[in-house]
């Protein structure tokens, strides 16, 4: 007998834009820490006042980007791969932000 490998054929699920927008955002935010990281600990004063400054807001916006990607996080027919990181990478850059506010409240 010939062992042939079958394959399925399914449609594609479509990406969900919503999902993109929000990896989109938290991506940035996490680009935005690192470069904010980077330049305070090459020793640059000014890096530190920004971090504070746009860490609030950098905050606020992972945390509505997170909330709006609950949504397409839940509906199956969108690409799976989309969805995770629509719903992760803000949440890695709230949780980031998050941390660095605590350490500077511990050690500062």
């Amino acid at each position: 007998m010939n062992a042939r490998r079958r394959r399925r054929f399914e449609a594609k699920r479509p990406r969900s834009q919503e999902a993109m927008i929000t990896a989109a955002v938290g991506g940035a935010l996490l680009i935005l820490y690192g470069v904010l990281l980077a330049l305070s600990i090459s020793g640059s004063n000014n890096a530190a006042r920004w971090m504070a400054g746009v860490g609030v807001f950098s905050m606020i916006g992972a945390a509505i980007a997170l909330g709006k990607s609950i949504a397409p996080f839940r509906d199956q027919g969108f690409d799976t791969l989309n969805r995770w990181l629509g719903m992760l990478l803000p949440l890695i850059a709230l949780l980031v932000w998050i941390w660095t506010y605590l350490i500077g409240i511990i050690a500062g």
